[in-house]
């Protein structure tokens, strides 16, 4: 797959699911979360507001890596 095409697919990999982490972050935190304490809320948001980084940082580590040489 060209670099660019390549790149422009892990571009919309990672906005969708940018998108759909927050959604499913934000109900998980409403109905879920905000009947606990304040300090379980807190804790929450920010595991949550992180967690989405190591994913998306794999999906940036596998849209710009070379391909293999075939031997």
């Amino acid at each position: 797959m060209p670099g660019r095409l390549k790149r422009l697919f892990g571009m919309l990999v990672m906005v969708s699911f940018v998108l759909l982490y927050i959604v499913i972050a934000m109900d998980v935190g409403n109905v879920i979360v905000m009947t606990k304490s304040t300090t379980v809320q807190m804790i929450y948001f920010a595991i949550a507001g992180l967690a989405w980084v190591p994913v998306a940082g794999l999906i940036v580590w596998l849209t710009y890596r070379r391909p293999r040489t075939p031997r």
